[in-house]
């Protein structure tokens, strides 16, 4: 399975403005309704606009890939993985750090690196860094 940003996630970004262009969304099918699921925009438009496999019932939401949100960070911002401890163990999580020039800025942790990434996007955006 591909891995997006979260929905929460992916709502807040929209919120704060980020373009909506990306591979993947969230919808909520007619069928299903308040289910949300990640669908592949070229499965489901047409090519023009139009969605042609499923009715939705809300808004369509990007589900950024981790790839897609690097797109979207400043040039300038350099991203390195790191490993996190707790607890003198290493923990599973995707944990990356943002550094601009010569500044580090935070370090971002989740699940999967879509989201780990996804939150530094939107440190950024609320930082006013972009």
């Amino acid at each position: 399975m591909i891995q997006t940003t979260s929905l929460e996630l992916s709502k807040r970004l929209k919120e704060k403005g980020v373009k909506q262009e990306s591979e993947f969304y969230w919808g909520c099918s007619v069928e299903k309704k308040n289910e949300w699921e990640v669908y592949n925009i070229e499965n489901t438009f047409d090519g023009v606009g139009n969605i042609t496999s499923l009715d939705l019932d809300e808004e369509i939401i990007s589900a950024f890939t981790a790839e897609e949100i690097v797109e979207k960070l400043p040039v300038g911002c350099i991203t390195k993985k790191v490993v996190v401890y707790k607890n003198f163990k290493a923990t599973k999580k995707h944990a990356y750090q943002c550094w601009r020039g010569s500044n580090f800025t935070e370090n971002f942790e989740a699940d999967t690196m879509a989201e780990a990434m996804g939150l530094m996007l939107e440190y950024l955006l609320d930082k006013k860094l972009l």
